[in-house]
């Protein structure tokens, strides 16, 4: 009867606290191993690189899509020229993205004085 109580305490434990992290490391890594350009995974989300584009998820959701993402693109001097954040990404298919409420900033280098 101990034996079971403790085996169940155990169980709840797993499910409530362990599964949880180990099933969003998991999804990091399945979308790692779907981009070659994986720059870092780091405390603050994946970072991806795609051509002049840096790319930062901070969050993958548990139905695949994903939220809180930054896109920070460069110019041909490699100065910032334009950064994007998107609340919420949907997969469409054939490596496409759907970017729902997204507000985007142009930065121009302009000389005062």
């Amino acid at each position: 009867m101990l034996a079971g109580s403790v085996l169940v305490i155990i169980s709840i434990l797993v499910g409530e606290f362990v599964a949880p992290v180990t099933q969003r490391m998991a999804q990091m890594v399945k979308v790692s191993a779907r981009n070659e350009q994986v720059i870092m995974n780091a405390k603050y989300g994946l970072w991806l690189r795609e051509g002049k584009k840096f790319i930062n998820v901070r969050q993958i959701v548990d139905d695949g899509n994903l939220a809180d993402i930054s896109i920070y693109e460069l110019d041909d001097q490699q100065h910032l020229h334009q950064a994007l954040h998107a609340d919420q990404a949907v997969f469409m298919g054939n490596q496409q993205w759907n970017l729902k409420n997204t507000r985007t900033s142009e930065i121009s280098l302009q000389k005062w004085g």
